[in-house]
């Protein structure tokens, strides 16, 4: 699986705990033979690009743009989609449920992948539960505390 990474300098001194956890999400959630980029942004970045494609306009902490919704380009198969973060945005979550930057990137990294595999827990109550339980495994997999899973928040 390879990952592609833009914008690591907005995580500072998180930066090497926050890449290990992404790496080890990847590796536990055990897609196989596929490609991914993150790209890190500001608030201000997300906010935008959250209007724009959600027609929510505030930032967010993680968008999920997969390469297998519209047109297809030959030659990408292994490719599987676009995770934006909002570092801003993942910060302040990581200091109100008591956890590091690191962590906090590594659930949404975990989150933005189920989404990516076709997983939507906004489709319902089924879904939402079927997400968690998918989200939960991949972070005891990669190591990372179960109870921060992005679904299983409120």
């Amino acid at each position: 699986m390879g990952i592609a990474v833009i914008g690591r300098r907005l995580l500072g001194a998180d930066d090497a705990d926050a890449m290990a956890a992404a790496k080890a999400v990847f590796k536990a959630a055990k897609f196989g033979a596929v490609d991914v980029s993150v790209t890190f942004v500001i608030d201000a970045e997300i906010r935008a690009l959250n209007r724009h494609w959600r027609g929510k306009d505030k930032a967010t902490d993680v968008l999920s743009f997969s390469a297998w919704e519209g047109e297809q380009v030959l030659g990408d198969e292994r490719f599987l989609g676009d995770l934006i973060i909002g570092v801003e945005t993942a910060a302040r979550q990581a200091r109100a449920c008591g956890h590091s930057l690191a962590v906090e990137v590594g659930v949404l990294v975990c989150h933005g992948l189920c989404h990516l595999a076709g997983l939507d827990h906004e489709r319902g109550i089924v879904e939402a539960e079927r997400q968690l339980m998918v989200e939960m495994n991949i972070l005891a997999n990669a190591g990372l505390p179960v109870t921060a899973s992005l679904a299983g928040r409120g």
